[in-house]
């Protein structure tokens, strides 16, 4: 009986801020170690890429993983006003993770998303998919955003709800 031989996974991981490379440079190689500790291959999304570019990156890999950042995702996104304590937007990395989304969407690809990964997971789900699973009220208490979710949220892949999160 011969061997089969598995590859790794390629897991898709956007440069954390277009606007802050040493933030990405010091913040970057800890996700990739932490996909090489878990088995799989990082694949690096450069920022600065066409949406064509990134496509043809991305079209091997098996996942994405979403990292934080240091800015949140704009707010007229999910039709509010910008708080005071909110950081400024990253229209670029806004862009890549709408494409790493729209492909992990359409190919049933997982996603992880860490802090600002999911904001932006959270923001482009129901745009893109017209399906609201995660509605996110913001309040503030001491001096901190809070996002509640509802006890039942709706699948990403609108494929029903699950309760808890």
């Amino acid at each position: 009986m011969s061997e089969m031989k598995t590859t790794a996974p390629r897991i898709a991981i956007p440069v954390p801020h277009s606007g802050d490379r040493e933030y990405a440079e010091r913040s970057l190689p800890q996700y990739e170690e932490a996909v090489r500790g878990a088995g799989g291959e990082p694949v690096r999304i450069e920022l600065d890429q066409t949406p064509v570019q990134v496509m043809k990156q991305i079209e091997r890999c098996d996942a994405v993983l979403l990292p934080g950042s240091g800015a949140d995702i704009d707010p007229r996104k999910y039709s509010a006003d910008r708080h005071e304590k909110t950081a400024s937007a990253d229209a670029i990395r806004e862009q890549v993770d709408s494409l790493l989304l729209q492909d992990a969407y359409n190919l049933h690809k997982p996603v992880l998303g860490i802090c600002y990964g999911l904001q932006s997971l959270n923001v482009w789900t129901p745009r893109a998919t017209g399906c609201e699973w995660w509605r996110v009220p913001l309040k503030t208490e001491s001096s901190k955003l809070w996002k509640e979710p509802p006890p039942d949220i709706l699948c990403w892949q609108c494929s029903g709800i699950r309760s808890g999160v």
